[in-house]
């Protein structure tokens, strides 16, 4: 003869609003780097390792005077956006940067915009990563499947009385 334990269901403690929320935009913008990473790698490339190129061959080949590593963020920075803190080299190979940066800017924002647009307008594109960041942040939660008239009383009880649910539907899969 089997013996069985009977476990008994206590609420648990409840994490605030502000921090589910939280956690669920953490998992969503994680869920969302793959679709940036292009743009935004290279323009980590370009104010990086560009920078230290550039004051490499500035450093090296020019007379300008010699420019540090830690203002070349700042420097690829605002030749990108036509705003230059340094005055224009005389040498063809550091005005490349001068010409390279500002359309390196356009191609990062454009293809962010068209990538954000694209997932904005496509919401089905997005729902499931969506899903998943949201579902990520339940843990010990009661599963309610079926939310029909008793389902969603049991649901609205078990939430009153501290517990987390999370609901379950496959009506509900196909609706918006």
């Amino acid at each position: 003869m089997s013996r069985h334990k009977l476990v008994e269901a206590a609420p648990i403690g409840k994490p605030s609003k502000q921090l589910r929320i939280l956690r669920v935009g953490w998992h969503d913008t994680a869920a969302l780097f793959p679709e940036f990473r292009q743009p935004l790698i290279i323009f980590l490339l370009a104010v990086f390792v560009g920078g230290y190129i550039y004051m490499t061959l500035n450093n090296d080949f020019s007379d300008n005077g010699p420019l540090k590593l830690v203002d070349m963020p700042y420097i690829m920075l605002a030749l990108m956006v036509l705003e230059a803190s340094i005055e224009l080299p005389d040498e063809p190979y550091l005005i490349v940067f001068w010409c390279i940066q500002p359309l390196l800017a356009v191609y990062i924002v454009g293809r962010g915009a068209a990538d954000f647009l694209r997932l904005f307008i496509n919401r089905e594109e997005r729902r499931s990563a969506w899903e998943a960041a949201v579902a990520s942040t339940f843990k010990r939660h009661i599963i309610v499947v079926g939310i029909g008239h008793t389902g969603l009383r049991i649901a609205r009880e078990l939430t009153q009385m501290g517990f987390e649910v999370v609901a379950v539907d496959s009506g509900a899969a196909g609706s918006s």
